[in-house]
């Protein structure tokens, strides 16, 4: 498989994610312990990790991608991955477009 036409810049990736995800923009975050760690020390709330995501990401903290999905046992995806700077800490953010019928997204990782 190859990274389809409308992922395949990070700008792309970006406006289609938001897309995706609606007027009222919403992301499941895989509640892997690193990321939930980090969420609880960091004292960021959904609502501020979405505004990140949706508002603040830009062609600028990209550091990785397009990347396909690589597990055979996981959906396949489109994955990019961005370094955030947030109130000292330098935020991994790894996010994942399920390709299909009804595309969506999801946040693999959110931790420093």
């Amino acid at each position: 498989m190859k990274v389809p036409p409308e992922y395949d810049t990070v700008e792309k990736f970006l406006d289609e994610l938001r897309a995706i995800c609606g007027l009222i923009p919403h992301i499941q975050i895989i509640l892997r312990p690193k990321n939930i760690e980090f969420i609880e020390r960091s004292g960021l709330t959904q609502k501020e990790i979405e505004d990140i995501i949706f508002n603040k990401l830009n062609k600028n903290h990209l550091r990785n991608g397009p990347e396909l999905e690589r597990n055979k046992n996981h959906k396949e995806g489109i994955i990019y991955t961005f370094r955030y700077q947030w109130q000292g800490y330098e935020i991994y953010i790894k996010l994942k477009i399920i390709i299909g019928d009804r595309p969506y997204a999801i946040c693999l990782s959110f931790h420093d």
